[in-house]
């Protein structure tokens, strides 16, 4: 019988919807992760859910014998403070790994709200609902994922955060 894990933190968690690989993608919730995955058709990039904001904070990446499994992640943040506080808290959380991070937050017209002129609570979903199947494909396309598996920076028209 297990003992009860009720007055213990928790600390991280992941959906992983594959093994881990050399360049991974990483999002708050199931939404936005499965959204990207139904863009690719690609096994070299897995995709896990991180359940929420503050456990996306405290991930730390698949690793075997005390080595990262994973050279480069690309976190999919919610474009809200949440989700941007969070995400950098895990850039600099995989740094300490030497992963290299970076963080894509949607920048778009349309969101649930707005605090201080910025978008707020903008995600993946919104932008796949938004502008269709191939959306996520045509912003993250293989020129996109070389150069993140190479560490070079990346040329895409979204506001990005590496390490």
């Amino acid at each position: 019988m297990r003992s009860s894990i009720e007055d213990k933190p928790i600390s991280g968690g992941a959906l992983q919807l594959g093994l881990p690989t050399e360049v991974m993608a990483v999002s708050e919730g199931l939404e936005n992760i499965a959204c990207f995955m139904s863009d690719f058709d690609n096994e070299e990039i897995a995709a896990w859910g991180l359940l929420n904001a503050t456990l996306m904070g405290k991930w730390v990446p698949p690793h075997y014998d005390n080595k990262p499994l994973t050279k480069a992640v690309l976190v999919l943040a919610d474009h809200d403070k949440a989700g941007i506080d969070n995400a950098i808290l895990l850039r600099d959380r995989l740094a300490t790994y030497h992963v290299h991070c970076y963080i894509v937050t949607p920048l778009m017209v349309f969101g649930e709200g707005n605090e201080d002129g910025v978008n707020a609570k903008t995600d993946w979903n919104d932008v796949y609902q938004q502008f269709g199947e191939g959306s996520l494909s045509t912003l993250f396309n293989e020129s996109f994922f070389a150069n993140l598996r190479e560490g070079y920076p990346l040329d895409i028209p979204l506001p990005v955060f590496g390490n």
